[in-house]
């Protein structure tokens, strides 16, 4: 008689691996040595020097915070340990640190429903190893999976995101550096197809600077795999739209995303809110990246030019500035299939693999680019695409754009 395995499932307790024992100032869970039942009650037992909280597999609801700490870590054991909010926090975890000691979150699954996963402020923060599942809420869109604003000494490396479907103007990282950022060997995955994608995979926000991008793979995303540059959107009465999303005021009728060129200012509610470009990106390293499959550009920026018109250039507003500056160095990236959209439909608009705004100082070499086939009625694309620029060294960069149109596509 033959048997057929539907399959299994181990029973055993689970005890602690050797290497850990004496290791955890706390642990978190049930069975023999777990004192903590939240990793919330762990983190405020720990001492003042720091420590090390310990989760055991399972899944815990409850976000945490943790805030005037150093020298703490915090890890479970990877897709075993999971942690879940229904409470309705702005995030599942929030880590503050102002001091020289690290604060380390690695080896969790965060599964966020309509929620930031990961909140990081001040400096010398550490998430690695994690799996962070971001799904839309009720009436919410997806949200950041990691968002890190003025973090200096801070490193993203070896996680595993999963952005799911539904359309939402966030980028999976949604980051502003200080100095010293990281971001290495990570994953970022976009659930959906056509509109019903979350915007990007990496977005850098303007004053970034001293910030690493390498190793990274990206897909699926309804605009750029990797955004460089961000927005400020004011109104005349004084109000700002804040953290709206890398990707608002850039999608077509139809939902997708539209070719870099003018951004226009965009209602809300019964407002108008105006477009100005934040300050430069300075000392940006993007290399070795595999971005795949978006709608937008691989490398790409929110507008090729902003142009104010009167009531935006007058008091209160006074919007100066109209291009998105990035120095830096742009190599050794794959970019495959970018760009699926609708081509450019005007001259002053532009979609393809590397699609910048103004550069100055930057190289962009070594880049392998290649096109996704396009409609005959589609505009052009381009492989790499600077609308205002200054020293730059443009070079070994391997680009082929391929077209499903009868006649030859001025690409």
């Amino acid at each position: 008689q033959s048997h057929e395995v539907l399959s299994i499932a181990d029973c055993r307790p689970n005890l602690p691996a050797i290497t850990n024992r004496g290791c955890c100032t706390h642990v978190v869970g049930r069975g023999l040595g777990a004192r903590y039942g939240s990793v919330q009650d762990a983190i405020d037992a720990l001492p003042a020097s720091g420590g090390r909280s310990c989760i055991r597999d399972g899944t815990f609801n409850g976000s945490f915070r943790l805030s005037g700490r150093r020298n703490v870590v915090i890890e479970g054991c990877g897709k075993r340990t999971i942690l879940t909010d229904d409470g309705g926090a702005e995030a599942l975890a929030e880590l503050s640190s102002t001091d020289s000691g690290r604060i380390v979150l690695r080896n969790l699954t965060l599964r966020a429903q309509g929620q930031i996963g990961v909140i990081a402020q001040g400096q010398n923060i550490t998430l690695e190893h994690l799996g962070i599942e971001v799904q839309t809420g009720e009436a919410l869109a997806a949200q950041n999976a990691i968002r890190a604003l003025d973090v200096s000494g801070l490193t993203i490396r070896d996680n595993e995101i999963r952005i799911g479907a539904g359309p939402s103007p966030h980028a999976a990282l949604y980051l502003r550096s200080a100095g010293d950022l990281l971001i290495e060997r990570n994953t970022i995955r976009h659930a959906g197809d056509g509109s019903d994608r979350a915007w990007g995979g990496i977005h850098l926000l303007g004053t970034s600077r001293g910030a690493d991008v390498r190793g990274n793979a990206i897909s699926g995303a309804l605009g750029h795999g990797i955004t460089l540059g961000s927005v400020s959107w004011r109104a005349t009465d004084g109000s700002d739209l804040g953290h709206v999303g890398a990707g608002f005021g850039q999608t077509l009728e139809d939902g997708t995303a539209m070719p870099a060129g003018q951004l226009d200012p965009q209602p809300v509610g019964d407002l108008l809110y105006y477009p100005e470009p934040d300050l430069p990106l300075d000392d940006i390293t993007i290399v070795e990246n595999d971005v795949r499959d978006c709608g937008g550009a691989g490398i790409g920026v929110p507008a090729a030019e902003v142009t104010h018109d009167d009531v935006a250039r007058a008091a209160p507003l006074c919007m100066r500035r109209t291009t998105f500056d990035v120095t830096g160095t742009v190599a050794n990236n794959r970019l495959t299939g970018n760009g699926a959209g609708p081509g450019a439909p005007a001259p002053d608009r532009a979609r393809g693999g590397i699609v910048l705004s103004r550069a100055h100082q930057t190289r962009i070499a070594n880049n392998t680019i290649y096109g996704p086939a396009r409609a005959p009625d589609s505009g052009p694309r381009c492989g790499v695409f600077v609308a205002f620029g200054s020293n730059l060294a443009i070079h070994s960069n391997r680009i082929t754009l391929r077209t499903d149109a009868p006649e030859p596509a001025f690409d």
